[in-house]
C-alpha cells in the first residue's frame, strides 16, 4: 500500500500531482505509534488575500490509516480521502515522499569489530605529552 518516493523537494519541484477536490492532501507526519495503524498527518494551506496582497497559511490536523505502521514522525506524505474508518479517520497512507523521521547508522560487520581492537596506547602518548607540556610551562 504504501511506496517510497525519492524526491528532494516534492512541493518547489512541482513532482507530486494530487487529487483534485481534496481527495488528496500533502502533509507531514505530527504523531505515529501512540495508537496502532494510526498517524496524524499535519497538512499546510496556503492562500492570498488580493486587498492585502499576502499569502496566509493555516493547517489542519488530519487522522490517517496506516496500515503497515511504517510511517515515523516528520515523514512527508500523501493521504488519499476513503470511507470513514473510526470517528476520526478518514484518510489512509497512500505515499511515503520523503523519509524525514529516520536517521541512517551504518551497520558494522561482526568480523571487523573483532580484528580491530580498540588501542589505548595512543591516549596515554596524549596524556604523556600533555603532562610534559604543562611541566615544561613551569
Amino acid at each position: 500500500m504504501s511506496t517510497i518516493w525519492n524526491f528532494m523537494n516534492p512541493l518547489k519541484t512541482g513532482g507530486i500531482r494530487l487529487g483534485k477536490s481534496g481527495r488528496e492532501l500533502y502533509g507531514t507526519v505530527v504523531r505515529a505509534g501512540v495508537n496502532r495503524k494510526t498517524v496524524v498527518v499535519k497538512v499546510n494551506r496556503f492562500f492570498y488575500d488580493q486587498h492585502y496582497q499576502k499569502t496566509y497559511s493555516c493547517s489542519r490536523n488530519f487522522h490517517a490509516h496506516d496500515e503497515e505502521e511504517f510511517c515515523k514522525i516528520g515523514d512527508k506524505v500523501i493521504i488519499q480521502s476513503c470511507r470513514p474508518l473510526s470517528k476520526l479517520k478518514r484518510y489512509f497512507i497512500r505515499n511515503v515522499v520523503v523519509m524525514g523521521g529516520r536517521t541512517y547508522t551504518p551497520a558494522v560487520p561482526k568480523g571487523l569489530e573483532e580484528a580491530a581492537p580498540i588501542n589505548e596506547e595512543p591516549e596515554t602518548e596524549i596524556k604523556e605529552e600533555k603532562a610534559n607540556d604543562k611541566e615544561s610551562d613551569k
